[in-house]
């Protein structure tokens, strides 16, 4: 029977508290339980990437890219922790080093479709998005049930002039997760420019975030000067 060393076990059981908190958006406490796991156990990559994952969620992007880096020395063949130090680059505007790392975490792991989706992402933030839009569409090909994935794929159609297919893939997004507000919102500004004021205030009213209220008033903005003779 293969023995389990006490400090890698202590450090598991750590990481998986910290990730629990984590997901309830408990991030200082994610941080604590994952900093104290990669203290117990610095060759367990888990609590390094735990800690990254604390980090990016807290705005810390350099910490969370040391983080990440030191996960990803321990356990260099995951395309996990390769996509993750890509996000952290993009957040910190490095971005070249960011379609680097993307392209190696892809030849790691070819199916693993949150890769496509930031490397695609990185590109719409220097403007190349008919490049981007080839990487959303890999990343639906592997995966088509993430939200975020087919809304980032809408925002991308409507830069590149086509909100017929934005609109097909905020709508799809929607489906998935009828919350999204952030498909709900660019929907009302579809909405608003094609002139039905109504059905745009509608969206915005279900998404009810700070953004969509200030696009409420500028519907309504829109809706009092068509009404003013």
């Amino acid at each position: 029977m293969t023995r389990v060393d006490p400090a890698e076990a202590r450090a598991r059981a750590l990481v998986n508290h910290g990730m629990t908190a984590w997901e309830r958006g408990e991030f200082e406490a994610a941080l604590a339980a994952c900093s104290e796991a990669a203290a117990l156990a610095p060759e367990y990559g888990g609590g390094w990437s735990g800690r990254g994952a604390a980090l990016w969620s807290l705005g810390r992007f350099e910490e969370s890219l040391q983080a990440y880096q030191r996960a990803c020395l321990l356990e260099p063949d995951n395309c996990g922790h390769w996509a993750n130090i890509g996000l952290c680059l993009r957040d910190l505007e490095r971005y070249e080093a960011a379609i680097y790392v993307f392209t190696v975490a892809v030849q790691l792991g070819p199916e693993y479709e949150p890769a496509y989706n930031e490397w695609a992402n990185v590109l719409g933030d220097l403007g190349r998005h008919a490049e981007a839009l080839e990487l959303y569409h890999r990343a639906l090909a592997i995966d088509n049930r993430r939200a975020v994935v087919h809304h980032n794929t809408g925002v991308c159609c409507n830069r590149l002039g086509d909100p017929a297919a934005a609109r097909r893939h905020f709508e799809d997004a929607l489906a998935r997760d009828p919350s999204y507000h952030h498909s709900l919102e660019e929907l009302a500004l579809l909405e608003l420019s094609a002139g039905r004021p109504s059905a745009a205030r509608a969206l915005l009213e279900r998404a009810g975030t700070p953004r969509a209220q200030s696009l409420t008033r500028l519907v309504d903005a829109e809706r009092t000067s068509a009404a003013t003779p």
